[in-house]
């Protein structure tokens, strides 16, 4: 919870630990969850710091007084205890909110889960009463307090209120198993449907190996950053505001095509999709259809057609393309791939899209992880971090987590950067024949 502060661990040797981990998760997804949260994590460890010296070390200090002079509180201590107790909190009801329960804290995360804990959210705020009570009939105030205007039947229900015998178990927060569970096996519990591993190592400490969550996203401002530097040598590429159009047709038919290649695929926004999420890469190494539309918008000047229709072609060559691959893989010729060249304005764009795809990955690979030695002329790969690895120490478990995670985020971008490269010199080769 607290990576970016490292003074809240105890030891120096954890704190450098920290530290270390931290340079290696520059320019990934973890660094990004952690950067989006310095306004907020900034003011939780304020009012971590405030809450601790107002409240908590008070009451620690009273306490301790009648066990040992000797003992002295440590916001330090308090940090831990509070994350300790944060990650493992359950949001339990409407009355409860986030509380600690006992052994289903104890169930380690796995997708494929076998178990999942189930309650009742909708109990009286004031009470925490599942079935019909006076608050029901009161007036609540902002505070959710009982204010004076309550009625005779707040206190005294109406006779004709529906009775029901209460059953034992409704005070109970059930764990309930959702597949036939074999003997002598681990039982897992999911801590969220679609967590990422940047997700879970950010706030749980941990990563899964294979996890199909896995993304790599960009922001808009991102995308138009590594536009604008590509306008050096692509200026005849660049398209101005092409963001708002790019989500004008992220909707439409054309985008549904995508269903069918290997290398984007269609991303169903649902209402509560970040924007940030829209324009990323999957665990397969395929670029959403939102990252396709911009990189093809961002590379026409000019159309002989309406712009619908020129992106409809684009869909279908890559389609085709991809499918002629495919066959020359498997019957190793190449016969069919030359037909594609014939309409070369959408396989101008298919391969302008693959030249800023390619670019794209390039830029984020080369931010990624810890700076190499400036003299060094090759950026950090799998390769490197494998190694470095084997070298680090068990005492330094934050920095392992954090090399490993990169080795994985690293590997999405090389076979998406791999593929499309691919693309970029098949086309390139077919535009020169055509």
């Amino acid at each position: 919870m607290f990576w970016t502060d490292p003074s809240t661990f105890h030891s120096a040797q954890a704190q450098a630990d920290c530290s270390e981990a931290l340079s290696w998760l520059r320019g990934t997804e973890v660094e990004r969850i952690l950067r989006g949260q310095v306004t907020s994590l900034g003011s939780m460890l304020d009012d971590t710091y405030a809450y601790y010296g107002k409240v908590a070390q008070p009451i620690i200090q009273q306490y301790l007084k009648s066990i040992s002079s000797c003992l002295s509180p440590s916001v330090v201590d308090f940090c831990r205890a509070y994350a300790l107790v944060s990650s493992r909190a359950f949001f339990v009801d409407a009355f409860h909110g986030l509380a600690m329960v006992p052994i289903a804290d104890a169930f380690n995360h796995s997708i494929d889960n076998h178990v999942h804990l189930e309650s009742d959210f909708d109990v009286c705020s004031i009470c925490g009463s599942l079935e019909e009570c006076p608050h029901d009939h009161g007036h609540r105030d902002l505070d959710g307090e009982i204010g004076s205007t309550m009625s005779s039947t707040a206190t005294n229900p109406p006779s004709n209120a529906p009775q029901t015998e209460a059953d034992p178990f409704d005070n109970y927060y059930e764990m309930v198993s959702t597949t036939p569970i074999e003997p002598n096996v681990e039982v897992y519990n999911t801590y969220g449907d679609t967590l990422a591993n940047a997700q879970l190592l950010a706030h749980y400490g941990f990563i899964l190996d294979g996890n199909d969550h896995d993304c790599c996203t960009w922001s808009d401002e991102e995308l138009d950053r590594v536009f604008r530097q590509l306008q050096l040598q692509w200026s005849s590429l660049i398209a101005s505001n092409s963001m708002p159009i790019a989500l004008k047709y992220a909707d439409s038919a054309l985008v549904s095509s995508f269903d069918k290649s290997r290398l984007t695929y269609h991303l169903h926004k649902a209402e509560t999709t970040p924007s940030s999420q829209l324009y990323c890469i999957n665990a397969d190494g395929r670029i959403s259809h939102y990252i396709w539309l911009r990189c093809a918008l961002a590379s026409i000047s000019t159309t002989s057609t309406s712009l619908e229709e020129l992106l409809a072609r684009a869909v279908r060559v890559q389609l085709d393309l991809e499918a002629a691959v495919e066959a020359m893989q498997d019957d190793d010729g190449d016969e069919d791939i030359w037909e594609i060249g014939t309409d070369a304005e959408a396989l101008l764009l298919v391969h302008r899209v693959a030249v800023l795809v390619t670019a794209i990955c390039a830029y984020r690979r080369e931010g990624a992880g810890k700076p190499l030695d400036p003299s060094a002329c090759d950026n950090v790969n799998e390769r490197d971090l494998g190694d470095i690895l084997d070298d680090t120490p068990e005492s330094m478990p934050r920095t392992r987590l954090a090399l490993t995670y990169v080795m994985g985020e690293l590997a999405i971008l090389s076979s998406c950067q791999s593929a499309w490269s691919e693309v970029g010199e098949l086309t390139s080769s077919l535009l020169a024949r055509s």
